[in-house]
């Protein structure tokens, strides 16, 4: 009885951390979007976005994404956002939804949002 517990603890346990999440722009750190210090994480411990994950940027501080980064998320949402967004040379792809609010301010030097 306590290894079909167990069994049943870990299958659990490993569908949450394996699963997609929802990655929250807080910029704690630095403006710098591969430290993830900067994210607030559903589920796993805080981490950058990776492909499938969800994305939501708000609040004032600026968020630099390298140059050369690319994601493919579930949605990519920026609402009340009035920071400055520097994906110079970036891709993002988006196979759902794509919000844009206004106010923020956005250098896309060769990059793009799909």
């Amino acid at each position: 009885m306590i290894k079909r517990i167990l069994l049943i603890l870990l299958l659990l346990s490993s569908a949450a951390f394996g699963a997609p999440q929802t990655c929250t722009w807080n910029g704690a750190i630095d403006s710098d979007w591969s430290n993830a210090g900067n994210w607030d994480t559903t589920v796993e411990a805080d981490r950058v976005p990776v492909d499938g994950d969800a994305v939501l940027i708000s609040g004032a501080v600026d968020c630099d994404m390298p140059g050369g980064a690319q994601g493919t998320y579930t949605s990519f949402i920026m609402a009340a956002y009035t920071g400055l967004f520097d994906f110079a040379g970036s891709n993002i792809d988006v196979d759902g939804e794509a919000t844009l609010g206004t106010g923020f301010f956005a250098d896309t030097g060769g990059g793009g949002l799909i």
